[in-house]
């Protein structure tokens, strides 16, 4: 199905845009957990693996910052220069991944106070409750453009009952068909690498990903946003035919445009772009246009999205 008409003179404001990014820190890359952490929540540290302080208390936009911990885990890492200190010193190797990054972008729509419950209830229960640390700082820079989003810094390794750091993966022997080890030539049982936790499996990222859509359509529609009226280009609200007001989802997806418009799941999303008017379509001046040409199908307007049924 390919879509060749966009609502013109029209602008939807202050739609909820969808953001998940993840990422690695790895030192082998010269990254640093404690530089990281330090830069987020605008924080002077010291690193006592490397010795380098990094001093960003001069950053502005930093509005919440907090530590959240499992049951197990010792109280002192509720201070990040302690925690990421520990992640640094446990990590021997050149090459060690040191943190896992996740960041998200909040909903313009619900205040500071409710973009940080929303952010903490997601930290919590998709990271802390299986056994992360996590770093949470919410940025909401001054300006013309708000961007309010949330960086979550999380560690790799778990933490023992015991609260001492554990290991990433164990070596299990690979075992013949009569149960027995099996022996290399060089004198060594065959084994294979076996991980700990599933938190680097690949299936994960899409399951933080639509988490984090879910709970903030969640969100959004319990603070009342669920679906935005369209407005002109004058700020005047648009009625249909019938007289009510026209109004689009304000729901957000995860899924990429392309995946969705190749019907892997059964609907198609469109973008919407304004442009001239010319036509109608519901009592809406329309002007005719080409699809978009990443997905072959749409109303191309940016990050505003229609799904149709």
């Amino acid at each position: 199905m390919v879509c060749r008409l966009s609502i013109s003179r029209i602008e939807v404001k202050s739609i909820a845009i969808y953001h998940c990014s993840i990422k690695i820190f790895s030192r082998g890359k010269g990254a640093s957990a404690v530089a990281k952490s330090a830069y987020r929540a605008a924080e002077k540290i010291h690193n006592e693996y490397n010795g380098i302080t990094s001093d960003y208390t001069h950053k502005s936009g930093v509005v919440h910052k907090e530590i959240l911990l499992p049951d197990h885990a010792p109280i002192e890492y509720k201070d990040r220069a302690v925690l990421w200190n520990a992640v640094e010193k446990c990590e021997r190797y050149k090459t060690a991944q040191l943190a896992r990054e996740i960041e998200i972008s909040l909903p313009v729509e619900l205040s500071r106070e409710q973009n940080i419950i929303l952010a903490r209830e997601y930290v919590q229960k998709y990271f802390v409750d299986k056994g992360m640390c996590a770093d949470l700082c919410v940025h909401d820079p001054k300006g013309d453009n708000p961007n309010p989003h949330a960086h979550i810094m999380l560690t790799m390794r778990p933490i023992k009952q015991n609260g001492t750091w554990g290991v990433k993966s164990k070596s299990e022997h690979i075992l013949d068909d009569n149960g027995e080890r099996i022996k290399l030539s060089n004198g060594n049982w065959k084994s294979v690498k076996v991980p700990t936790v599933d938190w680097n499996e690949h299936t994960k990222a899409e399951e933080w990903r639509c988490a984090w859509a879910d709970i903030l359509n969640s969100h959004l529609e319990k603070h009342g946003h669920a679906e935005k009226a369209v407005r002109s280009a004058d700020g005047e609200i648009i009625l249909s035919r019938d007289g009510s007001p026209l109004t689009t989802s304000n729901k957000v997806d995860h899924r990429s445009y392309v995946v969705c418009c190749k019907g892997r799941f059964g609907e198609t999303l469109l973008h919407i772009r304004i442009r001239p008017v010319c036509g109608t379509f519901r009592g809406i001046a329309l002007n005719q246009t080409r699809g978009s040409r990443s997905t072959g199908c749409g109303f191309n307007m940016g990050k505003v999205v229609i799904s149709i049924y």
